[in-house]
């Protein structure tokens, strides 16, 4: 939502928070979580959420932490996960884990020590990712600012055969999770 909006996200929140609360009371089902993925960037989070009357009626927020930057800076800033251009759309190479694991045989890796992740050039196509390695350090990062916990957008950009990858199913996933702990 933009400024203007903020006021009906925030209403339309607490009425869903209202209902899963009725709901919950008159069944015996466990209450039902309410959560929302915000846009991680200061200047948007102040402009766009009313964040004191949003923490009392979500569960969690969670932030989409993959748009800290974009077309809209100036000057233009591209980020390890920052699109400039459209993207692949499931065309060719993809963003998915298994077929990555595939586009690295025979690729130069590079891991950038700045933002802890890698990328790898093949030919005339780079690609950035995760791989374990960096999704663990992302959750040693975010248990350092206490944070509550991780949200995986997607499972289904993981290897969820385990056989592309050679490290079980859900690898990506599997980090997170063990990397979490007790957390």
């Amino acid at each position: 939502p933009d400024q203007k909006e903020n006021t009906h996200f925030t209403v339309l929140i607490h009425e869903l928070a209202e209902a899963f609360q009725k709901d919950f009371t008159k069944s015996t089902k466990e209450r039902l979580l309410l959560t929302a993925g915000v846009s991680a960037g200061r200047q948007m989070i102040d402009n766009s959420y009313q964040v004191e009357k949003l923490a009392k009626d979500l569960d969690f927020i969670n932030l989409l932490s993959f748009d800290f930057h974009g077309s809209w800076e100036k000057p233009l800033i591209t980020g390890h996960n920052s699109p400039l251009s459209k993207g692949w759309q499931d065309r060719g190479p993809s963003s998915y884990y298994n077929v990555i694991c595939q586009f690295l045989k025979g690729a130069k890796i590079t891991r950038l020590q700045d933002q802890q992740v890698p990328y790898a050039v093949k030919g005339n196509q780079w690609v950035g990712y995760d791989d374990v390695k960096s999704m663990e350090t992302k959750v040693h990062f975010l248990k350092n600012l206490n944070l509550g916990g991780a949200m995986i957008w997607s499972i289904d950009m993981d290897d969820f055969t385990g056989k592309s990858c050679n490290q079980g199913p859900y690898p990506l996933v599997q980090a997170v999770k063990r990397s979490l702990g007790s957390l």
